[in-house]
Order: C-alpha cells, then structure tokens, then sequence
C-alpha cells in the first residue's frame, strides 16, 4: 500500500486498532506478536 493511501485511511486504521485492543481486553485474549501475526497471513495467502 502507498503511504499516501495510509494517510487517507487513517482514521480506519485506527479505529480498527481500537476495536482490536479492545477485544483483546474484553475476551483476555494475549497480544499476538509480530511474527505470528506473519505466519497467519501467509497461511490465509495459501488457501
């Protein structure tokens, strides 16, 4: 994605970032850690 189009989708991205943390905090969920978050959207990619 071009970092223009990050720009623009900002507030998105945010907002999506509050939603996330805020589930975690709701469900006790564990914060994924970078490399996991990588082998789960490469799995997604091979199906």
């Amino acid at each position: 994605m071009k970092f223009t189009e990050l720009l623009n989708n900002i507030d998105s991205i945010v907002e999506k970032e509050r939603y996330e943390k805020k589930k975690r905090e709701i469900f006790d969920m564990p914060e994924e850690t970078a490399d996991e978050l990588y082998i789960k959207s490469c799995d997604e990619d091979d199906e």
